[in-house]
């Protein structure tokens, strides 16, 4: 059901994450979401998983390097489900300053009102730094 524009719905919403370091250099993650339809949403619910090194193999212990997946269940738009997957690379410059470089491909399945539409998918890039002062 789509929310009329300009209504405001509720949500609710739950979601669990899990960080399990194992040794010193290596550690895993799992995330769970879920949300009701009440409102307009793209996803109902979210599994992802994936895991990180530390830089301590490289002798830059501070760094971070990491590789996830992502299922995203449709909600109550045109996407029936996407797939994502991340790597990326996160550098502290200071005690202040840190960059991440990151990439993503991401593939979604729409409903399929023209047979002849392709579902979207495509590489994402991004850049973020942090300052923490």
């Amino acid at each position: 059901m789509a929310q009329v524009p300009g209504e405001n719905e509720a949500l609710l919403a739950w979601g669990l994450s899990f960080d399990q370091a194992i040794g010193e250099s290596f550690g895993l993650f799992l995330r769970f979401g879920w949300q009701n339809t009440d409102a307009e949403v793209d996803y109902r619910a979210l599994y992802s998983g994936g895991f990180n090194i530390t830089g301590n193999a490289w002798r830059r212990p501070d760094d971070n390097i990491g590789i996830g997946y992502a299922y995203l269940e449709g909600g109550n738009t045109d996407v029936n489900r996407s797939n994502v997957f991340e790597a990326y690379y996160r550098a502290p410059l200071n005690d202040s300053f840190a960059i991440t470089a990151d990439v993503q491909y991401m593939d979604d399945s729409l409903e399929q009102v023209d047979p002849l539409q392709e579902n979207p998918e495509g590489w994402i890039f991004g850049l973020r730094a942090v300052a923490e002062f």
